[in-house]
């Protein structure tokens, strides 16, 4: 991250915004939400406008006045905030993101991509986060069996197959 709060995304990130994004005119800068909510312990979450579109119809859905839905209308709803990415594909993070974070000037970022979603992490605390999660599931397990047996597993739930 340099002075100003910028973080280069790589030509893939700039490229999944752009297809997350019906309404996105090529040759024009890529936008996307990010999401900075109290619920997010040390990172925030960038959304592209399609799956920010699907995760508003599911708060939606929620009750109205439910405190469920107050909930996640606090923390993702009125805690975000739509940025543009520069004509290099530079994103500028807001102050109040940087201070989340705990980055500054020379601090490295690192971006975790999640599927639909990804996050937005300082890189020394994502390492230790990381480490620390990886452990604790593959704590009792058998290591990369358990990831394809736990794949396979949601494959069939997904498809149907039993």
């Amino acid at each position: 991250m340099d002075s100003k709060g910028r973080v280069l995304l790589l030509p893939d990130w700039r490229r999944f915004l752009e297809s997350g994004n019906a309404d996105h005119t090529p040759g024009d800068a890529p936008s996307m939400v990010i999401v900075y909510g109290d619920h997010l312990y040390g990172y925030v979450e960038g959304y592209t406008h399609d799956e920010m579109e699907s995760v508003e119809a599911d708060i939606d859905a929620l009750p109205d006045g439910s405190d469920d839905r107050e909930a996640m209308e606090q923390f993702i709803l009125t805690q975000s905030k739509t940025v543009s990415l520069d004509d290099t594909g530079r994103l500028v993070l807001p102050a109040h993101m940087r201070d989340k974070l705990g980055v500054a000037n020379g601090s490295g970022i690192y971006v975790r991509g999640r599927g639909r979603t990804f996050e937005i992490w300082n890189a020394e605390t994502y390492a230790k986060v990381k480490d620390q999660k990886v452990n604790r599931w593959l704590d009792g397990k058998d290591g990369g069996q358990a990831a394809r047996q736990l794949l396979d597993s949601a494959r069939r739930s997904r498809t149907g197959d039993e």
